[in-house]
């Protein structure tokens, strides 16, 4: 039995559920495709027959609609920051205090493969 199969055979159990995932398809459909009327749209529709979870969802859509309308809109994303971040955080919960700043800094360029590694080079000695 494929996934489709399954999803078919519980939505036929109960029409709420379907109306519900119908309406949730559409809202998933409107974000992929970064169509903001489409979003917009949805929002207007009167969604009363559907259970309270669904009108929660609903109603956290409109407060933070102008937020999510400028995700749509815009090509600009935070994401590669926050999965920077993320590295940063697990890197320091995983080394058990660094002594040094510095060699934290530098272990964090060189998990990350940045370019910017450029370690302190070392003077040696003038032969004669």
């Amino acid at each position: 039995m494929t996934e489709s199969e399954v999803v078919d055979r519980l939505l036929s159990y109960s029409p709420e559920l379907k109306q519900g995932y119908g309406v949730y398809q559409d809202f998933l459909a409107a974000v992929r495709t970064k169509d903001s009327h489409w979003f917009q749209e949805l929002l207007k529709q009167n969604y009363s027959h559907l259970s309270e979870k669904y009108a929660t969802t609903i109603k956290t859509f409109k407060q933070y609609q102008e937020g999510i309308l400028n995700a749509l809109e815009q090509p600009y994303s935070n994401g590669s920051l926050e999965c920077l971040n993320n590295h940063i955080k697990v890197l320091k919960r995983n080394a058990y205090g660094f002594r040094s700043f510095y060699n934290f800094k530098l272990r964090i360029l060189l998990t990350l493969g940045t370019t910017l590694f450029n370690p302190m080079k070392k003077n040696k000695p003038v032969e004669k």
